[in-house]
Formats: structure tokens, sequence, C-alpha cells
């Protein structure tokens, strides 16, 4: 339903608000970060009643989803009285369970196992599920934090990607979260306004991964622990210099060769790289969505992967916002295809500076001609 409907604090009342100003209605998505929606709504005869229950802390209902109004700024223009609306979605209001207890020393959890630990004796109402397949995570003294900071440790330690159906809390793995669509994004056809973004922020150029525990492993001590122990330095290590990042497990694996390709697959040794662009198509973009990217000037031609929404209302006109942030694989070839982009430009810029010395050099020896020309001419 694209009607908003406010529920009280309480939760005793709920109303469809009217005189919503749609064109200033926005859903905002940002992938294991952010997820709301803003608008403005005007008081008038009809609406007062669930004008006044618009407030901090009431749930505004959307497209079957809730979201918490966080921010609630009341303004009064002439005889217009009016307010801002900005609101969370329920999923954020984790962080008002906290998990009090630790577990001392540095263990070995699954995703599962964690999440088990973090969510035990919520009131909330909070439930969750894991899919996917994830590999295991060294931690230390877990606990003592809120339900969000627990969430993100486990997006942070596991690499999950976070989405929440109202309170149910989904973890994907990048497989099973990530949808190929089949459509494109051509520049000129359907987008415009593009920008690409490149940090370093997170690159990362060497790492120590671990395979599964031996069967006795209190007998050992150190990486005798394990059946494989790998330690793997990318050859971006040349440019990038040696960055290390935070050990990984896999219990999955015994052996080294094995080992290896996983830890290559687990280094994020390229610049993070992002597109925004304005999307002016039909078909709306979902957050699950993977589509073709097609902009023949910045010579890209690539898959790219939703990692950022920002919607208008269904009612209006407005077009959608899209960020888009590739997977390492594809980061790659999109990071491949700028370099050749700087290769091709740097090697017409110089055939055509070769170009201009050959037509000087032309130009210099007729001009030498000439003059020995005019120069024999006196003499004879």
């Amino acid at each position: 339903m694209d009607y908003l409907i406010v529920r009280s604090i309480d939760g005793a009342f709920e109303e469809i608000l009217t005189s919503v100003n749609y064109d200033s209605f926005s859903y905002s998505y940002e992938r294991n970060t952010s997820r709301t929606i803003s608008f403005s709504i005007r008081r008038t005869e009809q609406n007062a009643f669930s004008f006044e229950l618009l407030e901090n802390e009431a749930t505004v209902i959307y497209q079957g989803q809730q979201f918490v109004v966080k921010k609630c700024t009341p303004k009064v223009v002439g005889a217009v009285f009016s307010k801002e609306i900005t609101a969370h979605h329920i999923s954020y209001t984790i962080q008002d369970h906290m998990q009090y207890a630790v577990q001392d020393g540095e263990k070995t959890y699954s995703l599962q196992s964690v999440l088990e630990f973090a969510l035990n004796g919520n009131e909330l109402g909070f439930s969750f599920q894991v899919i996917g397949s994830f590999g295991m995570a060294k931690l230390e003294n877990l606990g003592d934090k809120n339900g969000l900071e627990l969430i993100n440790l486990c997006v942070d330690s596991f690499g999950a990607i976070f989405f929440a159906d109202n309170k149910k809390l989904l973890f994907y793995d990048e497989a099973n979260w990530y949808r190929r669509t089949e459509k494109q994004l051509r520049y000129l056809y359907n987008t415009e306004d593009v920008t690409v973004d490149v940090n370093t922020d997170t690159l990362k150029t060497y790492i120590k991964c671990y395979g599964k525990q031996k069967d006795e492993p209190d007998k050992y001590s150190g990486d005798n622990k394990y059946t494989a122990v790998v330690t793997y330095m990318s050859p971006n290590a040349e440019k990038y210099g040696k960055r290390m990042a935070a050990a990984k497990s896999n219990d999955k694996i015994t052996t080294t060769k094995e080992l290896l390709e996983f830890a290559k697959g687990e280094l994020m040794d390229v610049p993070d790289t992002s597109l925004t662009l304005t999307y002016r198509g039909d078909e709306p973009v979902s957050e699950r969505d993977i589509w073709y990217f097609i902009h023949e000037p910045m010579g890209f031609e690539t898959e790219v992967h939703v990692t950022r929404i920002k919607s208008p209302h269904p009612w209006s006109l407005k077009p959608q916002e899209i960020g888009f942030s590739n997977t390492r694989r594809d980061m790659v070839r999109l990071q491949s295809q700028m370099a050749k982009r700087v290769t091709t430009a740097v090697s017409e810029a110089a055939k055509s500076t070769e170009r201009i010395r050959s037509i000087s050099r032309t130009a210099a020896e007729a001009y030498d001609s000439r003059i020995l020309t005019e120069v024999v001419g006196e003499v004879h």
C-alpha cells in the first residue's frame, strides 16, 4: 500500500495520513547503514487527529514496513501549520536491546552463534534468520554491547548483508542477496548525472587465514591448532604497500590450496569504486538488483550492484537516485576499464603529439628547403 499510515506511540490508534506533500517524500536506503523515509505534511481540518498522532516515536507504515519517527519538526508559516518528518526503519530500534553478558577471551564463532547470543533475552520481539553460507570469525570478549552494535559486528566480521522485514532481521551472503535483472543502465538512454567515486579507505593487501581446527586443538598451540594456515600478499602491495587485514577463518577448509583461494577472495586489494546516477527509466530499481551499466564516454561496461537508493513516492514524477558499488571481482573489471581508458587517452595524446611533431618537422624541412632555394637562386 502506497498510503502512509500513522500509528500512535501506544499503538492504540492508526490513521491514514492525508495532505502529505508527496513531492517531498523520499525513501532512502544505504546497504548495511540506513533505511529511512522523510516527508512533510500540513495540518487541515480533515486530518487534525492523525496530524497530532504524528510525533517522535510514533510509527509510520509505508508499503508494509514500519518506520519509527526520530525527527519531527513543526513549522508555522502564516496560517499553515506543517511538520517535517524523518523516520527510521523499525529494525534499527534493536539498539534499545542491550546484551550485558560477555563471552570472555578470544573464541571462534559462527554468524548463527553470534546472533543467538546477541538477541538472547530481547523483549522487543526481534527474531533473525541467516540466509546463505558464512565462514567463522575470531572475536574477543563478545558482548556488553547493544543490539545494533552487535549487528554491525556481524556485518563487519562475516561480510553479511543486513536487511529486515519489520522486526525479522535477515542476514544474507552476497550470492543470496543480489539478483540479476538483465536490465541496462545506459548513458543518455535512462541515466544522467553519473559520478564515479574511488577511495582506498578499506583497501588491504595482506591477510592471514585459518582453516578447520584439528580434532583435539587443546593439544596444540598457535597456528598448529589448524589443519591449514596461509598468509597472502596481494600483488597490489607493490603499489599500495603492505596493509594488513583482520584474520579470517573457515572451518570447512582443510587444505592450504583451498585456503589460499579463500584468502584471495576475502582480501579487498583494490580501491572501493562506487557510482551514483540519476535514473529516469520506467522500471523501478530495488535494493537487491544487479544491473548492467554502459557509459560510452567514460568507457564503462560492467555489472553493478545496488548499494544506495533514494526513491520518490510512486505518486510523484521525480526520478530515482541510485548508488552502485561493485563486488571485488567487478571492481577489478571497472578499475581495469578506467585504467584502460586513461592508457588509451595517453596513447592518443602521444599519437597526437607525434603527429604534431611530424607536421612540425615537415613544415620545418619545407621552410629550410625554401630558404635554400632562395639562397641558391641569389648566387646563381
